[in-house]
This record gives structure tokens, C-alpha cells and sequence, in this order.
């Protein structure tokens, strides 16, 4: 018995460890700051107007954004049609701030954004105006959902 005990360990051992590796994760860009975190294609979800009254649900902004780098592309691209504009984030404030130029006006459009998964929040002041204090006041809140 201990014989068949002993040739069944002998036997069955290797098998055990030599088991294969698990599959390796796929790498995953390096999302580390907000502006890489940014990086992609964009669907509008929704945009507000401030009235008097509060929000109010518009529908007349372009639905779509690419984010390459530090420029935003308004309509869904690069092409010559598209509001091209170049932002500049200001993550370490406690409300992030982020500021809009565009080749068109060399006025700067402030706003503060939020990243939460892959939904990404902007509100915007007039342009010229001071930065909004926060998500709940401003002149424009667009919403986008990132696109897979």
C-alpha cells in the first residue's frame, strides 16, 4: 500500500506544478492624469442652458468630441469643419478647472469639469466671464459618455 501511496505522488506531482501560467492582463494604457484620462472619442449625453429658472435641456450642440492631446474637436473630428479648440486643465484646484481657446476668438471660455468612469461633465461660463464655482452654476453643462 505505501508503494502504491509512494508511485501516485511520484507520478502525479509534476502534473500539478507544471500546470500553465494564467493568461497575462492586456495592457492597459497609463491613465494617470486627467489629460490622459481625456484622451478619445466622446458622445454627448446631454446639454443644459442656465435660465433663469435653472437648467433647461437643449438640443442644438454638436453630439460628438474627439480629445487628442490638449485640443478638443467639437463636431467629432479633425476635419476643417470642426470647432477645434485647445483647452488647459487646472486639476489641482478642488474643483477642476478648465480653460478653452479657439483660433476663431482669442477670448478664453473658463469652466470646471468632472471625470467620473467614462462619464465626463463640463460647465462653462460665457465666454470672458469668471470660472463657475461649481457644477451647479454656470452658463453650459455638457455631459459626454466616452465611446468604446
Amino acid at each position: 500500500m505505501r508503494t502504491v501511496v509512494l508511485c501516485s505522488l511520484l507520478l502525479f506531482t509534476p502534473i500539478l506544478f507544471a500546470a500553465p501560467a494564467p493568461f497575462a492582463k492586456p495592457n492597459r494604457p497609463d491613465r494617470s492624469t486627467d489629460v490622459d484620462r481625456l484622451q478619445g472619442a466622446w458622445t454627448r449625453t446631454a446639454a443644459y442652458v442656465w435660465r433663469s429658472d435653472g437648467w433647461q435641456v437643449v438640443s442644438a450642440i454638436s453630439s460628438d468630441a474627439i480629445i487628442r492631446g490638449n485640443q478638443f474637436a467639437w463636431t467629432g473630428g479633425f476635419t476643417a469643419n470642426d470647432m477645434v479648440e485647445r483647452f488647459t486643465l487646472h486639476a489641482g484646484t478642488p474643483l477642476h478647472g478648465i480653460d478653452f481657446t479657439s483660433e476663431r476668438t482669442h477670448e478664453v471660455e473658463r469652466g470646471v469639469y468632472k471625470i467620473d468612469a467614462d462619464v465626463l461633465t463640463i460647465v462653462l461660463a460665457k465666454r470672458g466671464e469668471q470660472r463657475p464655482f461649481s457644477l451647479d452654476n454656470g452658463h453650459l453643462k455638457l455631459v459626454f459618455r466616452r465611446k468604446r
